[in-house]
């Protein structure tokens, strides 16, 4: 499977903000201002990479069968199970009053009676997830129609200027409908810019161009990563800005992709598995990790800012290891077996 180390530890440094953010928020803490921390920047780098990741492991296989079949093996399998554990809970709690309808819209992660906002899932971070899979099917309809990858920026881009224009002048009365107020959320918001920044950087990466100028510049590169990675971590701090998230994500994300040209960075040590590690499972981490801090919070009545950081972050990380080990891994294994079969 195609991995770039170091995007690892970019995996690690987003979930972990995310992370960060809703420890605050659970607690109802406004530490910097009137806003809470926003988990918004690292959701940004998540969307980032994937579009970068898609375009490159894609780059020379055009089964849109394989693709397909791993995208579903990657995403449903450890969701499905994050779904009954938020349902476990809930039962635990003595809130359950859910009806058919809610179940096949979490098992689908399609929550059509509306627009999509953090709180149309039983697990409410995976409204990201939501995203991911749409442009997840826009890249399989390229596949399946053989059209070149490239174009799915053009693709995205026109299908987020035809919702606005049918949302802003509401024609044929759309807007009246749920249904179209989600397709709206999802197809017609800018959020779906990240994906595209990423295959373009996926467009860019190994250009011998930018490589040679990167290994002639290297001062200049090493100030570059020390400054965006310094800006990010600042900016987490600061109230979200989709255009400042965009802008500092981006730089941050070619200061990352490239860094093995400027770096010698020993990835056997065990600071860096054990970050790796983090990054391979921060799916896992993503998903459960809001359970885990209501838990610590809710239940267990724990009260300490520090002490529910440090236990958010142990537990999560060590449910997210097993988590990732035994069913993340395997089902990702799984889908390799069946699409080389595939392509046999």
């Amino acid at each position: 499977m195609f991995k770039i180390k170091s995007l690892q530890y970019l995996r690690a440094i987003a979930c972990m903000s995310v992370l960060f953010t809703h420890v605050l928020q659970v607690l109802n803490l406004k530490p910097f201002g009137n806003y809470f921390i926003s988990g918004g920047y690292g959701v940004d780098m998540f969307f980032i990479i994937s579009g970068f990741l898609i375009y490159i492991t894609t780059k020379d296989n055009d089964s849109w069968r394989g693709f397909v079949i791993k995208r579903i093996f990657r995403i449903f399998p450890l969701y499905w199970v994050a779904f009954l554990l938020y349902l476990l809970f809930q039962f635990i709690q003595n809130d359950i009053n859910f009806q058919t309808k809610f179940y096949v819209q979490n098992l689908l992660m399609l929550p059509w009676d509306g627009a999509l906002t953090t709180k149309s899932l039983l697990v409410g971070v995976a409204w990201s997830t939501v995203y991911e899979v749409y442009f997840y099917a826009v890249f399989a309809a390229l596949l399946i129609c053989r059209i070149k990858k490239q174009h799915i920026i053009l693709l995205l881009v026109l299908l987020l200027l035809l919702l606005k224009y049918l949302f802003i002048f509401n024609l044929f009365g759309l807007k009246d409908y749920g249904f179209f107020n989600f397709i709206y959320s999802v197809v017609g918001t800018t959020n779906i810019i990240p994906f595209v920044i990423g295959v373009i950087f996926g467009m860019l990466y190994k250009n011998p161009i930018i490589v040679t100028t990167i290994s002639k510049k290297k001062v200049f590169f090493k100030l570059l990563f020390i400054i965006s990675n310094l800006s990010f971590l600042i900016i987490l701090l600061t109230e979200y800005n989709q255009y400042k998230s965009y802008l500092i994500s981006s730089i941050l994300f070619c200061a990352w992709l490239f860094v093995d040209s400027v770096f010698n960075i020993d990835y056997s040590s065990k600071v860096s598995e054990f970050f790796i590690r983090i990054g391979n499972a921060s799916y896992s981490i993503y998903l459960l990790h809001c359970l885990i801090i209501i838990i610590l919070i809710d239940l267990l009545q724990f009260e300490n800012l520090l002490f529910i950081l440090l236990a958010s972050y142990s537990f999560t990380i060590a449910v997210s290891f097993i988590t990732y080990k035994y069913i993340e891994k395997p089902f990702m294994d799984i889908s390799k077996d069946y699409t080389s079969k595939l392509n046999s």
